[in-house]
């Protein structure tokens, strides 16, 4: 989620800018947070009664109390050109994105939700064209690129159609990218006065009343129990606030394609993560699909 060019040079003051002074502690942070995110989150969810629409709302309530905290309770209200990335992030990134991954890593293993959940560029390319902007060629063949190592890791060709867990996580996956892929959209067609951090708590507090809600409908007798707190805390405290703040101030420090390339770390991190803590299988298909899908991304940016 990169904040405009006009919102950039005013950063927030804090702890979380203090925090920041490495470029290279900020890519190791978010690495290592997201990428032993997801693990964690599978292992609260297969180990323990812990429910993913419950575990996502903690975590989005965590993450705004964590940043008010951290901001020693001072805010800055958004203007009303503000809102429509403000409501982006908090309604389709904090929520919807990272809801259909917790659905989805239930029976996915982590390091394909880990890389899966990367790959908006097959849905970021189409609807800017779908929108009047002209793309260029390179940027399609980009887009085709990821796709195929979509295709490649997802292989519809092996998937048991019959099991109709395994297609709707494979399905809120291919959500949870276009989520993330109008995210960007909306960011680029109408950039925020505010700096991005700025807009975080307030994007975390929409986040948690959306979550909290659907899971009151959708899960009432679901929670949290004491074994996936652990989980719940490192998410909410750490990975959420930290994590996100990490690679929105990359994004602003380092050009589109290094930020590309650096930020493909994460989902191997998780892929690594998945088969150290997991013991998941590290197939040629897993290999290769990541690759494909990193080398779309490190097209489009060169693009």
């Amino acid at each position: 989620m990169p904040p405009s060019a006009s919102t950039s040079a005013r950063l927030p003051e804090g702890r979380l800018r203090r925090l920041g002074g490495s470029t290279t502690v900020l890519l190791l942070a978010a690495i290592l947070l997201f990428g032993a995110s997801w693990p964690a989150v599978k292992i609260a969810l297969i180990t323990t009664s812990a429910s993913p629409f419950w575990l996502a709302a903690v975590r989005s309530c965590l993450a705004c109390l964590t940043l008010l905290i951290l901001r020693g309770g001072r805010l800055v209200r958004p203007a009303a050109a503000d809102a429509p990335a403000l409501l982006a992030i908090g309604v389709l990134q904090l929520t919807a994105f990272f809801l259909c991954c917790h659905l989805a890593v239930r029976s996915v293993p982590a390091g394909q939700t880990a890389i899966l959940s990367n790959a908006a560029l097959i849905w970021v390319v189409p609807l800017t064209a779908l929108f009047g902007q002209k793309e260029p060629a390179l940027r399609w063949f980009a887009a085709m690129v990821t796709l195929c190592g979509v295709v490649v890791i997802v292989q519809p060709w092996a998937i048991d159609w019959g099991e109709l867990d395994s297609m709707a996580a494979y399905l809120a996956l291919l959500v949870a990218a276009f989520a993330w892929a109008c995210t960007i959209l909306v960011i680029r067609a109408r950039p925020p006065q505010l700096h991005v951090l700025e807009l975080l708590p307030w994007s975390f507090a929409i986040s948690a009343c959306l979550l909290i809600a659907l899971a009151m409908i959708l899960e009432p007798t679901g929670g949290i129990p004491p074994g996936a707190w652990p989980v719940a805390l490192f998410n909410g405290m750490i990975v959420a606030p930290f994590g996100t703040s990490c690679l929105i101030e990359l994004s602003r420090r380092l050009s589109p394609m290094i930020a590309t390339i650096a930020i493909m770390a994460i989902p191997l991190t998780g892929v690594l993560m998945g088969n150290f803590i997991l013991g998941e299988r590290i197939g040629y298909d897993l290999i290769c699909g990541g690759l494909l899908i990193a080398l779309g991304m490190i097209m489009a940016s060169r693009s």
